[in-house]
């Protein structure tokens, strides 16, 4: 049971911003109720451009519309699919673990820790990759419909969230299997490609930026993972947007289909498009939000 505690409180951490995520999802969806209007693109500076509302103006509609209870809508979904996550990445790492060092002799007495190589940086990715990789197809089915819990917002729909009877009942009977995988293979980039990139580049910070003969910068090398999201969110963020968008699209919500987006034939399809448009960024600021008319 004490294995359950760490993935309960990382879900729990995970969304104390949770209205926050709702609203980036919505408007990942490209659901915008406000409509834009002039401002400098870059608050006080830069040329004058049509903008649409914040964030924070964003989750005041929510609350005009659902009162403050909306900013929650479909919050047990979402921990349930963070819980899933963790949880099972959390035994998966442990037993790929077990495994790697199964062959290695006990020995007890203290060593001195030695500075890790490229070849271990390798064989931790690869490890955490199959383990995140078990982790988000097991989850999928309960991120789906946290998504889809959040999207009923748009067409006011009553559908998916907790109990989860009803919202397998409609993705078995409309989609088939597939549906409750919609958006998987992007997400999985997303997420792997995040993990390697984020190593990477951390373990390279280390080596020649965190170094020691500079103890002011070696002091701040903690703060190095907090950075690093930030420089590869550049290359993975597309594929976060993708995911979110596939995990509606196609389905009976009306944030799946016309007029509010176009259904796509799948995901590369629908990446393809978000390029085309240079909308790849979509959702990624809840300031300064630049309206594509």
């Amino acid at each position: 049971m004490s294995n359950f505690v760490p993935p309960l409180i990382n879900a729990a951490i995970n969304n104390v911003a949770y209205p926050l995520t709702l609203t980036k999802t919505l408007i990942q969806l490209g659901y915008e109720p406000l409509p834009p209007s002039k401002g400098k693109k870059f608050g006080f500076i830069g040329k004058t451009t049509l903008l649409y509302p914040n964030g924070i103006a964003y989750m005041k509609h929510i609350c005009k519309v659902d009162g403050v209870l909306g900013l929650g809508r479909g919050i047990g979904s979402r921990l349930v699919s963070d819980f899933v996550f963790r949880a099972v990445q959390d035994r998966g790492t442990a037993s790929l673990n077990r495994l790697r060092n199964a062959g290695e002799p006990e020995d007890n007495s203290p060593k001195q820790k030695k500075e890790d190589s490229v070849p271990d940086l390798l064989e931790e990715c690869a490890i955490e990759s199959c383990a995140k990789m078990l982790a988000i197809v097991v989850s999928q089915p309960f991120y789906t419909i946290s998504v889809r819990a959040m999207a009923q917002f748009i067409g006011r729909e009553k559908i998916y969230g907790i109990p989860f009877i009803t919202s397998v009942r409609v993705i078995w009977r409309e989609e088939g299997v597939s549906g409750f995988f919609a958006g998987l293979i992007p997400r999985v980039i997303s997420e792997i490609l995040s993990l390697w990139l984020g190593k990477i580049v951390y373990y390279y910070m280390c080596k020649y930026v965190f170094v020691e003969d500079n103890h002011q910068v070696k002091a701040l090398q903690p703060y190095g993972r907090l950075i690093v999201p930030t420089l590869t969110s550049h290359f993975t963020y597309p594929f976060a947007l993708t995911s979110t968008i596939m995990a509606v699209n196609g389905s009976s919500l009306r944030a799946g289909g016309f007029p509010l987006t176009s259904v796509y034939k799948n995901w590369w399809h629908c990446l393809s498009d978000l390029v085309r448009t240079h909308d790849t960024a979509r959702g990624s600021a809840l300031f300064n939000r630049v309206a594509k008319l």
